[in-house]
């Protein structure tokens, strides 16, 4: 018979920096763009707290975190708090600066059944993205085509995410053109 971890595991900082980080799911194809099975990231940095982890929960403060992916992909800042269990999880002041980009949102919400397949199936999200601006040629590395958009569009948006459905429930939209 298995016993109950008794895993309660604290740091209070973790440093990483100038780190180069390769990932690869060989079997995989490669294809263009930014590849999830396919990683080599550069210039790593990370300013990490774990204030708990436990059999049943994690806190843990991503205080700054940046990189660049080799597909273009660049995270200038990342910054977060994360609070979660085997039900739920918040991340509170989420900030992420990329060249020409921010998002920032207070609260971001989940809940999911970690027991059930695909757990996509079972995650339900809500969060509100404010006081945000987008410029779509950060995110080129997921379409090429972005690139060409350098405009600056600033957003807010309320979301709520039910299994594979994305409702939105507020999105203002505007450019200075």
């Amino acid at each position: 018979e298995e016993k109950p971890s008794k895993l309660n595991l604290r740091i209070n900082s973790l440093i990483m920096r100038d780190g180069n980080i390769s990932y690869d799911i060989n079997y995989k194809e490669r294809k263009d763009g930014f590849d999830s099975n396919h990683l080599q990231v550069k210039n790593f940095n990370a300013h990490l707290s774990l204030k708990s982890i436990t059999p049943d929960s994690i806190m843990a403060q991503v205080r700054s975190l940046s990189f660049t992916e080799s597909k273009g992909l660049r995270i200038q800042d990342l910054s977060l708090k994360f609070e979660g269990n085997k039900k739920q999880c918040y991340l509170t002041d989420f900030n992420i600066r990329m060249p020409h980009s921010v998002l920032h949102s207070d609260t971001i919400k989940a809940s999911y059944d970690l027991n059930k397949k695909p757990l996509i199936d079972f995650l339900n999200t809500e969060g509100t993205f404010h006081h945000s601006y987008v410029m779509p040629s950060d995110f080129k590395s997921f379409n090429n085509q972005l690139s060409e958009f350098d405009e600056r569009f600033d957003v807010d948006i309320h979301f709520i995410q039910k299994g594979k459905l994305l409702a939105i429930n507020q999105l203002d939209i505007s450019s200075q053109n």
